[in-house]
């Protein structure tokens, strides 16, 4: 609760409270392959949606090695907010260009301090080269949430469910949503996309 006062009237203002911290997770733990761009770089993101208002504290994901790139080290993260039809855009809420990682395991970040996302977000890892982000068999893939870019600042989406790979990224985030599992999220719905600009080819 808030509380401001001008003169002889106080105005009370009721915020939400927060739920408790969650992992957000689409992927079934069934992991069989990877997905990246050849011509991928530090503005290249691959992650998932939570378009329920939160407030996030971490994420976790796994990344496998190749051929080429057998150990990434680490990589980019961040954190990008919603439209008002929930879908990425190119507002950063928090960015860090060094966040140490290990191939073919599971890899967990915490936030030096929790990002408020009233839109909900988008929070994703990327990496100058092939980032490799692992994804599940796609038994059950969860409808429009698990998307990627060539380069954020552009603001062109795309959603796996758009591609040749319908399964979700092995990417969780932790985050604490505003009240309680009554609130309600947006429907999942396509990226905005311009009709000559073509997803970005993944291998």
């Amino acid at each position: 609760v808030v509380v401001s006062q001008t003169d002889e009237v106080s105005t009370v203002r009721w915020m939400a409270p927060l739920g408790d911290p969650r992992e957000v997770r689409y992927d079934n733990g069934i992991l069989e392959r990877s997905l990246g761009m050849e011509s991928g770089n530090s503005k290249s993101i691959f992650g998932h949606v939570n378009r329920t208002p939160s407030v996030v504290y971490g994420c976790s994901f796994h990344i496998a090695s190749t051929v080429s790139v057998t150990n990434h080290y680490s990589v980019y993260v961040y954190i990008i907010d919603l439209d008002a039809e929930g879908n990425p855009t190119d507002r950063v809420l928090y960015s860090n260009t060094y966040v140490p990682m290990t191939d073919d395991t599971w890899s967990e970040f915490t936030l030096p301090t929790p990002v408020d996302c009233p839109n909900g977000y988008m929070m994703g890892v990327a990496y100058s080269g092939f980032i490799s982000l692992s994804i599940d068999n796609g038994e059950n893939l969860v409808p429009y949430v698990n998307c990627y870019c060539s380069d954020y600042t552009s603001g062109q989406w795309a959603y796996l469910d758009d591609s040749d790979f319908k399964a979700n990224f092995a990417f969780r985030s932790l985050a604490a949503p505003y009240g309680d599992d009554s609130n309600p999220a947006w429907q999942p719905r396509k990226a905005p996309r311009s009709a000559d600009i073509a997803a970005p080819q993944l291998y």
